[in-house]
Order: structure tokens, then sequence, then C-alpha cells
């Protein structure tokens, strides 16, 4: 994929004295939850957040993908150090609940879930913007 490369100087600022696991996982562009603008607002929190569960509407959760970004696949890979909560993940899709999960936060709006992570890829082509679409990497 044709893409540019923005410098990772962008992302720096919060501490990153804790070491990160190794895991990976990833959320695709789609919807109203994953767009460009909330993949500038990952880099710049190093958090991903996550609302309503629609498995329990009393809890927010922050859902993700194992491995990495597909190829050709608009959206965010990330790390975390954050283990999921435990018996609520699917072959697939991985949830970290607020429910007293170790490492999962409520986020400063009081409206979501939120885990620390370090961001590894933001993968844009979507709406021409640039026309040739844009890959970030740290």
């Amino acid at each position: 994929m044709a893409g540019e490369t923005l410098p990772a100087s962008s992302a720096r600022g919060k501490d990153q004295s804790h070491q990160m696991a190794t895991t990976i996982y990833h959320r695709k562009v789609g919807g109203r939850n994953q767009t460009l603008d909330t993949a500038l607002r990952q880099i710049h929190t190093r958090e991903i957040w996550g609302g309503l569960s629609a498995n329990n509407q009393a809890a927010f959760a922050v859902k993700a993908l194992r491995g990495p970004l597909p190829s050709n696949t608009d959206g965010v890979e990330f790390e975390t150090d954050v283990a999921p909560t435990p018996g609520c993940s699917t072959p697939a899709e991985i949830f970290w609940y607020n429910d007293g999960t170790p490492g999962v936060s409520l986020a400063s709006d009081g409206n979501h879930a939120a885990i620390p992570v370090k961001i590894r890829l933001v993968r844009y082509t979507q709406n021409n913007i640039p026309p040739v679409g844009i890959d970030w990497i740290p």
C-alpha cells in the first residue's frame, strides 16, 4: 500500500518507564468508534477506550481483535500489558471490562473504559486524506 510514514515524535510526552507486553491487538476502522480522529487521540493519550458492552449493559469494555492489523486494512495496532478480563474473550475478540479488572480504568469522561497501550501502527486510507493514505509507525 502506498502511504506516508509520519514521525513518531508526535506521540512523545507521556511516561514510558513501564515495560509493555509483546501481545499484539488491533481495532479496525469502522462506524463511529474507530475513526482517524479516534486514532489520533489514541496516539496522544496512549489509551484505547471502550463504551457500554453489548454483552453487559452495566459495564464499559474495551474491545479489540487478536493479532496484528491485517494488510490493506485500516485501523490501529497496539500492545498492552493489561491482561484481558478472564472468561470474557472469544478466540477472535478480546475484552477488557472496568469491573475491577486490574489495569482497566474509567476514562476521564466517565463514560468509557480505558487501557494504557503502546501504539504500533495506524493505517488510514479512507476519504483521500491524504490521497495516498497514511501509515504511522512510531
